[in-house]
């Protein structure tokens, strides 16, 4: 069956991060699962980031001393941005079988969710539609976008451009240019009984910003339009 669209967030997509250790990522598996996880991102309300683009936003900055993404959610939730980071452990078990754990971590918040393992089919002839690995991503997918979708879709400034800003997000997270964003501090969450955040409010409004233009698919420059600059802290919400 082919995959529903999902509802987005006012049009706009997160970023979910992928990772999949080095060691693992040229295997024939997990190439078959980034392919598949890549075809049904945008089904989902999501827009992927892939491994080496982790790896570089890790390997090209001072901000973390971990070696690898895993390390550094924080980071990665300013540049490149990602709402979460979901890790794949890909081990092979033979037959074209193989054993995927999954585990998710929502990189602004700091929630980390249970692991899961599941053993899939990947020969190329059990990859359709309606297939074990088909399944599995759109329901790895929906299940991130539900999480991600805790608090209203924001993006983070993440470095000055003279007088202007640079922002994590562009056109492939459904911006467009002249779109207004809103400045928020900390805010407030909501926890469960049991001490789990289920939920983000935006703090009061401290400023607005403007959207200029755009640098490639993923980061726009913009430039202060009322209030105070935001700081790469700050949550930045679309103004509708």
């Amino acid at each position: 069956m082919p995959v529903a669209m999902r509802p987005d967030l006012d049009g706009l997509r997160p970023k979910l991060g992928v990772y999949i250790a080095a060691d693992q990522r040229d295997s024939l598996s997990a190439y078959r699962l980034m392919n598949t996880l890549d075809r049904y991102a945008a089904a989902n309300g999501l827009t992927l980031v892939k491994p080496n683009e982790l790896d570089e936003a890790v390997g090209g900055s001072d901000a973390c001393g971990a070696a690898t993404p895993m390390g550094c959610p924080e980071l990665l939730g300013i540049f490149p941005g990602i709402r979460a980071l979901l890790v794949l452990d890909v081990n092979a078990t033979g037959g074209g079988v193989a054993q995927v754990r999954a585990r998710m971590l929502d990189t602004d918040f700091g929630i980390e969710y249970d692991a899961v393992s599941t053993e899939l089919a990947l020969r190329a002839k059990t990859l359709g539609d309606g297939s074990d690995v088909t399944v599995w991503s759109d329901h790895v997918l929906g299940t991130a976008a539900d999480r991600i979708s805790i608090a209203p879709w924001f993006a983070h400034s993440f470095a000055l451009n003279g007088e202007d800003m640079y922002i994590n997000a562009g056109r492939s997270s459904g911006l467009e240019a002249d779109s207004t964003l809103a400045v928020h501090g900390e805010g407030s969450v909501v926890r469960s009984p049991a001490g789990r955040i289920i939920a983000w409010e935006p703090g009061p409004e401290e400023g607005r910003i403007r959207i200029k233009q755009f640098v490639g698919q993923n980061v726009a420059v913009a430039e202060q339009v009322s209030g105070r600059m935001p700081t790469p802290k700050d949550r930045l919400t679309l103004v509708k």
